[in-house]
Order: structure tokens, then sequence, then C-alpha cells
């Protein structure tokens, strides 16, 4: 094997917002009634419309096709590994 060197990005597959991870987590909790949701409802806004020092760009995902190549790895999708956690959470209480 060629030796490697260098920053590799790992991430889960698939895309999504803060907006989109933070609903899919009301989302389950509510449908599998593993504990009661104080949130029912997640309200997009625009990264423009959250105020933090650092600025952010409009749009960014990792890029893991480097990992992917050198490797040979890559990570389930993240709303399955998200479902997983979840389940495994609501087991323990």
């Amino acid at each position: 094997m060629a030796e490697v060197s260098g920053v590799y990005h790992i991430a889960a597959a698939g895309q999504t917002s803060w907006h989109g991870f933070a609903t899919a987590i009301v989302n389950h909790l509510s449908e599998s009634g593993g504990a009661e949701v104080a949130v029912r409802r997640v309200t997009a806004i625009a990264t423009s419309e959250y105020p933090t020092p650092a600025r952010r760009p409009a749009y960014s995902v990792l890029d893991c096709s480097a990992a992917r190549a050198a490797f040979g790895v890559s990570l389930p999708d993240w709303a399955e590994q998200l479902r997983l956690c979840l389940e495994d959470d609501t087991k323990g209480r």
C-alpha cells in the first residue's frame, strides 16, 4: 500500500442542515414515544439570521471522497445513524 498522509474528512453519508438534523430528532422522539418532546416544530432560518461572531458559509458539507479513495472507507447515511443513536438512548431510559 502506498504511503498516505494529510488531512482526511470522514462523516456519515448524505447531507442535511442544522434544521434538518434538529427536525429529524424531534420527529423521531415524537413518533417513537420514547420521550416527552417539549418542541413540536423546528423553524428554519437562514445562516445570516443567526448572530455569531464567526462568518459562516451559506452552504458547506464535508467532502469525504479523499478518505474513501485512500482507505476505501465510507460511513452509512447520517439519518440511519441518528436513528440508531436515538433508539439506543431511549432503550436506556
